[in-house]
């Protein structure tokens, strides 16, 4: 059982790492344009 979550949990980190990855360009890219205005 243990062997067959495993890969389940590193997929799901793998996704939760590029949800939060894309979270932060967001935010950089904003931080960016109101530096600009």
């Amino acid at each position: 059982m243990k062997a067959s979550m495993r890969p389940i949990s590193v997929s799901q980190n793998r996704f939760t790492a590029a949800r939060e990855k894309r979270k932060h360009k967001k935010l950089k890219f904003q931080n960016y344009l109101w530096r600009l205005s």
